[in-house]
């Protein structure tokens, strides 16, 4: 699904940037949570930072493809 005007080529860039951004803020929140003792807690947001992360490896996955084709494309 493209929005934005975007192209699909863009669209997969705007992915990663936005997976790397989600996955540094719950690394950061994970951070917190050890270092307040939240043990428990923390963990639950580990496993959200694993789904977090197969999903930006997934995005950089769609990106290289576009790429791929971007660079393939016959004009």
């Amino acid at each position: 699904m493209q929005d934005r005007g975007e192209t699909m080529l863009e669209l997969a860039q705007r992915h990663v940037l936005e997976g790397e951004d989600r996955v540094a803020r719950q690394r950061a929140v994970i951070a917190t949570m050890e270092r307040d003792h939240h043990a428990e807690t923390a963990a639950t947001a580990r496993e959200v930072l694993a789904t977090l992360e197969e999903s930006l490896r997934l995005a950089k996955q769609h990106l290289e493809a576009e790429r791929f084709k971007q660079a393939n494309k016959k004009t």
